[in-house]
């Protein structure tokens, strides 16, 4: 993006595309996202996990045996962390 672009705000998950065939859809849609801004370091990829797994029609999961790879570059939030910011319920 350019620096003058502002970052979107957090979320830990944002869907933006069903899985798909169409590798020329998954280039454009992934060239169109936004880095979001951050504001503490520990990074929020366990609850996007956690949302792929429950959410199957709307991922567009088959029947078949599921494998989800997580890479980061940093921590991971752990159960707690987001009673500082008021989440006091667990994933819904």
């Amino acid at each position: 993006p350019e620096r003058q672009e502002p970052c979107d705000p957090p979320a830990a998950f944002r869907h933006v595309l069903s899985l798909t065939a169409d590798a020329g859809e998954f280039a454009e849609r992934v060239s169109r996202q936004r880095i979001s801004g951050n504001l503490d370091a520990p990074e929020g990829g366990f609850d996007a996990i956690m949302q792929v797994a429950v959410c199957e029609e709307r991922i567009g999961w088959r029947p078949v045996t599921r494998l989800l790879v997580f890479a980061s570059d940093d921590t991971f939030h752990t159960a707690g962390d987001g009673k500082l910011g008021g989440i006091v319920v667990p994933s819904d």
